[in-house]
């Protein structure tokens, strides 16, 4: 017996119903689980049209529709949502996606771009801590400086006393920030609406990596938004190649509008050995 619950409510089901259910290992497809179509009644059905409403009725993009959703069987449950992938007015095809699987088809992570949100601006600090801080000082950035190799003995940030004031202030106003990666992964989350648990890494050393910040003074980050210095990625995007540095998986949770992130070999080590025999 297979029960499906959308939002909490069981649908009903035909009674010879069967689909077919993938999963993938994400760490080599970057996938989870996923079922082809389903197929189920809709106008004949009232349980179904009070939860789905009448849906081919409607003029919104339908396919944008994410539920939560659960697949409950007598030998395994899953937990995902649903996205529908075509509708009549007699019948709905949905697909259940669990895991990576549902970050992938996620159109707000797959349409929305990094450098064109805001995702936070540098900290009112003091000049000298933006210089000699870091994370673990409360800053979401810094101001080292930094030289190009073509441009001579020229000094981007340099810091300087001045003895009038009694402190050390830049040389120049236009200084480049330096945003912390994690702090950019922050902002990036809190714009699209999500959560995050990214505790693992703010014990880690890669806390300190830094966005390197090259643009010219004319859009410094002094006073700007972070995403002036991001790259044109959707955050899928962005989140993917994050894996790739860090060594570890980011986990959206779409049901809770949650992300969290675990190293590789954390998450390797909760996985039980699987015994394959009579190969």
């Amino acid at each position: 017996m297979i029960q499906i619950l959308v939002e909490g409510r069981e649908l009903e089901l035909p009674s010879d119903i069967s689909f077919d259910y993938t999963v993938e290992n994400r760490l080599f497809s970057n996938a989870d689980g996923y079922s082809f179509d389903i197929e189920i009644p809709l106008r004949d059905s009232r349980v179904n049209t009070e939860i789905f409403g009448a849906i081919w009725n409607k003029q919104a993009d339908v396919e944008s529709v994410r539920l939560q959703a659960d697949i409950i069987t007598p030998t395994v449950s899953l937990h995902g949502v649903i996205m529908i992938v075509g509708v009549n007015d007699k019948t709905l095809s949905i697909q259940f996606l669990e895991g990576k699987s549902s970050q992938n088809s996620d159109d707000l992570l797959d349409e929305t771009y990094i450098n064109e949100i805001n995702i936070g601006k540098p900290k009112d600090m003091p000049t000298w801590l933006h210089y000699l801080g870091s994370i673990d000082d409360g800053l979401n950035c810094v101001a080292l400086p930094w030289v190009l190799a073509d441009s001579g003995e020229y000094v981007h940030n340099e810091l300087v006393w001045d003895e009038q004031k009694n402190s050390y202030l830049y040389k120049l106003d236009d200084i480049e920030m330096m945003p912390f990666l994690i702090e950019v992964a922050k902002g990036v989350c809190r714009a699209v609406g999500m959560s995050f648990d990214f505790s693992q890494w703010e014990q880690s050393e890669f806390r300190h990596i830094l966005v390197c910040n090259t643009l010219p003074s004319s859009i410094h980050l002094n006073k700007k938004d972070f995403h002036w210095a991001m790259p044109h990625w959707t955050v899928n995007e962005f989140f993917n190649k994050l894996e790739y540095l860090l060594g570890g998986e980011f986990d959206f949770n779409i049901r809770s509008n949650k992300v969290s992130f675990k190293f590789t070999s954390d998450v390797i080590a909760d996985i039980r050995p699987v015994v394959v025999d009579d190969v």
